[in-house]
């Protein structure tokens, strides 16, 4: 899946070598590199640089980001706009939330350009080769402290405040005195804006019959297909838009190395896009329920922290489920198409395990319980769904 993907498949296939980096760290930013090493990245090439910058005794780490996607111009600085906003508005707050802030370079820059060497797939689509040369951007950002959240135990308080963290940030881009200025103009198409997940799916499900259980598989992708279309799809106008992170998947969120229980940064914002608010919510529930033996629980938690900071309508509440459930659709029907075009890469499969686990859970779980659970635990009043599973049509699906 996207979310999974480790630099690890890429890091033989890199643009840029650490050499070139260094030298170009030096000559464009005044940084003297001491150390660097690649980081997880699924579209660009990432490196973590530890250095001081000419002259000062100081010594700091960054991350040098290289956009190998062909992200134009206007996007970067967009992303950029998001990054400042944030870091200007929390960072540095005693015991809150940090953002990526970033840095210029010697010319003033954010962003900077650098020649590469370009890689491509042969003819098979299986090895990689020199395709030539070309002009590829480059940022510089702040590293930032803590552990991603896939590496630690997801304990219940994290899971609040990790809701309670999106919250505040989308509060931060959208509502509170300072919103972000010109909102609509951060609206693109990508291919994981949430909005586009259904057609995609549509499109690709016919890949997971090639798996184990192929045709049950796709049964279950099915089911959530339509408890979409009958809970979510619907509602789409009445809900509220704005700029949102798009990504907090649990290898974008970083942890407290001192209190486990504490969310202490969000990164990586390539995906950042105006659409629906409550699809950020939405697609960190995706991650939250994974790997977990009750996931509505943890889904009542998440969304539970997240409403104390950006209180949610009625309609979102409505929604967010199927949201989360098309999200994690996309995620392992994305895995599939791209185990089909490289069948050599296994990684893909394993990756998208927790995905297909937490579906086939779900899929035994009555479909209004979880939107249930959550107008309870938010005070909402909703007819409850009293429709068992041989009478509703969309619960009968499951």
């Amino acid at each position: 899946s996207k979310d999974r993907l480790s630099v690890d498949e890429k890091s033989k296939n890199e643009i840029v070598t650490p050499d070139i980096a260094t030298k170009f760290l030096k000559d464009t930013y005044n940084i003297e590199v001491f150390e660097m090493k690649p980081l997880p990245s699924y579209d660009d090439q990432n490196f973590q640089v530890y250095g001081a910058v000419t002259g000062s005794s100081v010594k700091r780490k960054w991350v040098m980001k290289i956009s190998c996607r062909g992200d134009s111009l206007g996007d970067l600085e967009k992303e950029n706009r998001a990054m400042q906003h944030l870091s200007h508005t929390f960072n540095n707050q005693e015991g809150g939330l940090e953002f990526p802030s970033v840095e210029a370079s010697r010319n003033g820059n954010r962003i900077e350009y650098i020649e590469a060497k370009v890689l491509g797939y042969d003819s098979n689509e299986v090895a990689w080769e020199v395709a030539g040369f070309r002009s590829v951007k480059v940022r510089v950002i702040s590293y930032l402290d803590g552990v991603v959240m896939a590496k630690v135990p997801n304990s219940k308080p994290l899971v609040v405040h990790l809701g309670k963290m999106l919250g505040k940030m989308d509060s931060a881009l959208n509502r509170g005195p300072n919103p972000i200025p010109d909102q609509k103009s951060f609206r693109r198409r990508i291919a994981w804006d949430l909005m586009a997940a259904e057609y995609f799916v549509t499109q690709n499900i016919a890949c997971v019959l090639s798996l184990d259980n192929g045709k049950r598989k796709r049964r279950v992708i099915e089911a959530f297909l339509k408890v979409y279309t009958n809970f979510g799809k619907r509602l789409h106008h009445t809900v509220r838009e704005g700029v949102v992170h798009n990504d907090a998947n649990d290898y974008n969120v970083l942890v407290s190395l001192e209190n486990k229980d504490r969310v202490c940064g969000i990164i990586d914002f390539g995906d950042l896009l105006y659409t629906k608010i409550v699809n950020n919510i939405a697609i960190a529930a995706a991650y939250a329920m994974m790997n977990k033996d009750d996931p509505i629980e943890y889904l009542v938690c998440l969304v539970k922290g997240y409403h104390s900071e950006f209180p949610l309508l009625k309609d979102e509440v409505e929604i967010l489920y199927s949201l989360a459930c098309l999200r994690v659709c996309h995620s392992v029907v994305s895995s599939t198409c791209e185990f089909k075009k490289n069948p050599n890469n296994d990684y893909v499969l394993v990756s998208a395990k927790p995905g297909w686990e937490l579906l086939e859970k779900l899929s035994s779980i009555p479909v209004e319980k979880p939107t249930n659970a959550l107008y309870a635990a938010l005070g909402f009043n909703r007819q409850a769904c009293t429709r068992d599973n041989d009478s509703c049509e969309v619960c009968s699906s499951m």
